[in-house]
């Protein structure tokens, strides 16, 4: 049984798709798997996998239908056999040491989830690198005292799903799945992981990936028509978590909650932004938005909880209640 299984939903991404082939086949330890989901992907894509898969038996070969990304890590999961679980987007990279390093943490404090650092790297329209940044987590070291409750504040808005490994029979005991929604799955599927209170999490700063920056054809970068009815389905789930647990009532909890409901109507403002709205529509969609539960979340959070300095801009604002001027501000950032 592989330690680690390596998930890749696939779908135009063939300019990037060999390096992370080769990624995985640079791994100093052998003691992987990786399962390529082509999610009918038009272009050569579906030749590329099937060659890596004739060549070296650690790599599967699956071919379905365009389904969306959830759909296709889901597929991955069904035929998943290794301890560890890491989803891999194929237009990044893996740095050599990935296995051996995620093994040996895992091996050695028995985690439920290992986080790591990464880099940010920007490039140009052309691809080129221009520079990358190192990010790591907000902890740094093996907790196992309940610390998804202990550290909510620190841990439930790491979002994405290749900044970690998991533990693969927690994920099967509990059946926990992607959905079909464009944006947030990452999150949605996380809340589902820890809302059965894994026991053991580490965290290091070592940088094992590599996250491209500046894209061109990012979902975060379109607009998407769904999302003008139904924006707090991540901030939601995250709510019942905490409900179940009987931790809404605990200031730390509460006020990450509201970060989270912040952060998915930043996430929404900016898809309306992207929309063929008047701002006349867009600022009455703002105003038909803003319930007593977000205006009390706007009130909540700091300004110094928010890093971004457009979003400071638009938090301030929306305290304010200005969100004629929150809508035009957001429209000048996505020209």
């Amino acid at each position: 049984m592989p330690k680690i299984t390596f998930i890749l939903p696939i779908y135009k991404v063939e300019q990037y798709l060999p390096r992370a082939i080769q990624s995985l086949k640079n791994q100093t330890v052998p003691d992987w798997e990786a399962i390529l989901v082509d999610d009918g992907s038009p272009d050569g894509c579906g030749e590329l996998i099937d060659k890596a898969a004739a060549e070296d038996p650690r790599f599967k070969a699956v071919h379905q239908k365009n389904q969306g990304i959830g759909l296709a890590r889901n597929a991955g999961l069904d035929r998943a056999t290794g301890d560890y679980i890491h989803f891999y987007d194929p237009d990044d990279e893996i740095v050599p040491e990935f296995v051996e390093t995620v093994s040996q943490a895992a091996e050695k404090t028995d985690a439920d989830v290992v986080f790591f650092g990464y880099y940010e790297k920007y490039v140009d329209e052309a691809g080129n690198e221009t520079g990358r940044k190192l990010i790591t987590p907000p902890l740094n070291g093996t907790f196992s005292d309940e610390p998804f409750k202990t550290h909510f504040d620190k841990l439930t808005t790491l979002y994405y799903a290749w900044s970690k490994a998991v533990r693969r029979s927690l994920i099967e005991e509990h059946h926990v799945r992607f959905n079909q929604k464009k944006l947030v799955e990452d999150g949605i599927f996380y809340a589902g992981y820890f809302r059965y209170n894994p026991k053991t999490v580490t965290l290091t700063d070592t940088p094992l990936y590599i996250y491209t920056m500046g894209r061109g054809g990012s979902a975060i970068g379109s607009f998407h028509p769904e999302r003008v009815d139904e924006n707090f389905y991540l901030s939601e789930k995250i709510e019942s978590v905490l409900h179940e647990w009987g931790l809404l009532n605990s200031p730390m909890h509460f006020e990450t909650l509201c970060y989270c409901y912040v952060r998915d109507l930043q996430l929404s403002i900016k898809n309306i932004s992207l929309s063929p709205m008047s701002m006349k529509e867009r600022t009455d969609w703002l105003k038909g938005v803003m319930s007593n539960k977000l205006k009390t979340a706007v009130k909540t959070v700091p300004m110094s909880r928010i890093l971004s300095r457009n979003d400071k801009i638009k938090l301030a604002l929306l305290k304010k209640r200005m969100y004629g001027a929150v809508m035009r501000v957001s429209g000048m950032n996505n020209k």
